[in-house]
């Protein structure tokens, strides 16, 4: 089932981008069609009214590196479906059979990536670039079509723009009065749990029908690499 973790412990920009994180790899396995918009749609509001606390705006001193560097990573992913559509002509059937792939997976995450919000994107890019590093057939393919070098491009250009965005959360967080956070963190726990109950019972539920677990699985797994990644982080600081 899906992991605990302590979510109390993580700090104000690092709770946010849990929650955003969480909300973005939903979105992505369409939350109507796994029976949980209601919930999703309460956890998801929940973020936006801390968003609105942060007051995340185009004056901040970071606005200018987080969209140059949002500009990279939207360069990259664009320049990896031309140059993967390309190749799906390719006369190597092999090749053109392995773009094909490449490139329905990549669809799988929505079309137009470059153009979803910051936190989206910067799942759906994390989501695309741990399937060609765990998933064989992906890492396969991704050699055979010399994609290493976009690959490297898109991964450090996500990686980056992340870390400057939590930066920014960190600063604009400061602002925030203490007691006002405190309650919004309390709705938005009780929003994660109430939605973590529900992805679980309709997984035990498919799971009793002994049908339709395979999407949950991917979800439940996605989200567990999420919350790995702050269990982590937070372990490092003991």
């Amino acid at each position: 089932m899906i992991t605990s973790i302590p979510l109390i412990k993580l700090r104000n920009a690092e709770f946010y981008q849990f929650c955003s994180d969480i909300t973005s790899t939903l979105f992505s396995y369409n939350p109507t069609a796994l029976g949980i918009i209601k919930p999703y749609n309460v956890f998801s509001q929940s973020i936006q009214n801390i968003d609105a606390l942060f007051k995340l705006n185009r004056t901040s001193v970071h606005t200018e590196e987080l969209i140059a560097i949002d500009e990279r990573r939207d360069k990259a992913i664009i320049g990896i479906l031309l140059y993967v559509e390309g190749m799906t002509y390719h006369f190597d059937q092999n090749i053109s059979k392995q773009a094909t792939m490449v490139l329905n997976q990549i669809n799988t995450y929505g079309t137009g990536i470059a153009r979803q919000n910051y936190q989206t994107e910067t799942a759906t890019i994390s989501n695309i670039i741990r399937d060609w590093d765990t998933k064989p057939e992906y890492t396969t393919a991704i050699g055979l079509l010399n994609l290493m070098l976009w690959k490297n491009e898109l991964a450090e250009a996500n990686t980056l723009f992340n870390a400057k965005y939590l930066e920014r959360a960190k600063d604009d967080s400061e602002n925030v009065s203490t007691e006002t956070m405190k309650e919004k963190r309390a709705e938005t726990t009780a929003a994660w749990q109430k939605l973590k109950s529900t992805i679980e019972s309709i997984y035990t539920i498919r799971e009793m029908e002994e049908t339709g677990l395979e999407t949950y699985d991917a979800v439940i797994k996605n989200i567990n690499v999420i919350i790995e990644k702050y269990n982590t982080l937070l372990a490092s600081r003991k």
